[in-house]
């Protein structure tokens, strides 16, 4: 599976470290998401990293996209924190 290839680029860890930073940040002020929020927006993520990338900025974000191991390590990060959920070892 190319997830394992991805996991050792620094953009792989960059956005599983980014999106963990949040996710202890929302639950320190108490938030919750649903299962079916996240388990969305880890498609999302996942098609993001499949959508090409040309290196330009997007016209409407005026931002550059991510790599697309920076997409698959929050899709990770977020698929982490479901299985956590599961096994009730988060609150």
């Amino acid at each position: 599976m190319d997830e394992m290839l991805c996991q050792e680029t620094a953009d792989y860890r960059a956005g599983f470290a980014a999106l963990l930073r949040l996710h202890a940040e929302a639950q320190r002020r108490g938030w919750r998401v649903t299962e079916r929020f996240l388990v969305r927006e880890i498609r999302q993520l996942e098609h993001s990293a499949h959508a090409p990338t040309s290196g330009r900025p997007l016209p409407v974000l005026d931002r550059p996209l991510y790599a697309p191991d920076w997409y698959r390590g929050r899709a990770d990060a977020l698929r982490q924190i479901v299985r956590e959920q599961r096994e009730g070892t988060l609150e």
